[in-house]
């Protein structure tokens, strides 16, 4: 199928349907097999409990026409309402998929996923601003290592070494009664469930183990349980440093993960102030003006010691700059200060669900350039991820 024959600009339902259910009858080179029909019925199963199968029929169509007109994947189709929007609004998101053609035009791209997507090169490359304890392990060769990690922390935090999006992020803790190398080889499995469960490709064979994070009750307050992070993503153009629409992750109802897909919440910041300025969105679109569990007001929370994380994250997008000149930072407020959580350099730009507006042109003005493609597909960058 050729796609630019039958794509095209239409605010009209129906004819996205239409173009969509060719798309899918296609398959596009077993892009539609039956792991991907198995993910999408299950996400729409998720957003539409209540639906019809025909409501759920129609609106899988209307994403695979947003997803190859706009590169919006299905669960961004919900918490932007594509379904509601013109095409012109839509037109204005930078979504799952176009964003890579800005992040490689800003990076070069196999060096800073090298650097920074795999969390234990991030954490040897910024030890000192990680303020606390991490190791890698892959094969019975690390044992050791995880018997003299585990001395000193019983309980730590276990993340796959590649994958985003919270996947595979769980506590552990061991006692003196445990078998240790039987929990070892239990961590060093877990890779075949995430595959399985995430509906994904990529097989995890390798872990990061880190020391649990001291988070100071500045951020502690709102969720005890999880590690309520800023996100700072930082843009350098022509050597300065611009801090792209800050906000804070925040975790519920008792969950370790503070990530939207995991009961997270999200409000946003102002990058002046660091005072928060919107109220919080979970990823169903539900509003929250207080946390529902420590009933703190978001609007007017002055995040503690802006001024140190402003001067923090510019220090770190210099160090990488001009090999990598955009970077998403997971920034977690210890008892120490300011310490990197993780750094995405393919980040996804959730500021505008939050902000409830597409960013796309504010992008392309502080980058000042645009893609040279009509379509996300029409380069080979953006189309990596399958």
């Amino acid at each position: 199928m050729n796609l630019t024959e039958i794509l095209h600009p239409t605010d009209n339902l129906d004819e996205m349907v239409d173009i969509g259910e060719k798309i899918f009858a296609d398959g596009l080179n077993n892009t539609y097999n039956e792991r991907r029909k198995a993910l999408l019925k299950k996400m729409l199963d998720e957003e539409m409990p209540s639906a019809s199968d025909e409501e759920k029929r129609r609106m899988m169509y209307i994403s695979i026409y947003d997803y190859w007109m706009y590169g919006v994947n299905l669960k961004e189709d919900f918490f932007y309402h594509f379904h509601t929007k013109t095409h012109e609004e839509k037109n204005s998101y930078v979504t799952f998929r176009n964003r890579f053609l800005y992040t490689h035009h800003l990076n070069d791209e196999q060096y800073a996923f090298d650097l920074l997507e795999d969390k234990y090169n991030c954490y040897l490359r910024f030890k000192d601003y990680f303020l606390r304890d991490v190791i890698c392990i892959e094969t019975e060769n690390d044992y050791e290592t995880f018997v003299n990690f585990t001395k000193k922390h019983p309980t730590f935090v276990v993340k796959p070494l590649t994958l985003g999006f919270g996947w595979g992020i769980h506590t552990q803790s061991v006692s003196d009664n445990d078998n240790l190398h039987d929990t070892f080889l239990k961590i060093l499995s877990e890779g075949t469930d995430i595959q399985n469960q995430f509906h994904i490709k990529t097989h995890t064979t390798k872990f990061v183990l880190e020391e649990l994070i001291d988070q100071a009750e500045e951020l502690s307050c709102f969720h005890p349980n999880s590690v309520n992070c800023v996100r700072l993503t930082t843009i350098v153009k022509d050597g300065k440093v611009h801090f792209f629409y800050p906000w804070i992750k925040i975790g519920r109802n008792n969950n370790f993960i503070s990530n939207a897909g995991n009961e997270g919440i999200c409000v946003g910041i102002d990058e002046r102030t660091g005072v928060c300025i919107t109220d919080a969105r979970d990823e169903f679109n539900n509003i929250y003006t207080e946390h529902p569990n420590t009933h703190i007001v978001f609007k007017g929370y002055k995040i503690p010691q802006w001024e140190s994380l402003l001067a923090l994250g510019e220090k770190l997008a210099l160090e990488l700059s001009p090999r990598i000149n955009y970077v998403g930072w997971d920034m977690a407020y210890t008892n120490e200060g300011w310490s990197v959580l993780e750094a995405n350099p393919e980040g996804e730009f959730i500021a505008q669900f939050i902000f409830e507006k597409g960013l796309k042109n504010e992008l392309e003005e502080l980058m000042s350039w645009k893609p040279a493609v009509d379509f996300w597909w029409e380069d080979p960058i953006s189309t990596k991820i399958q």
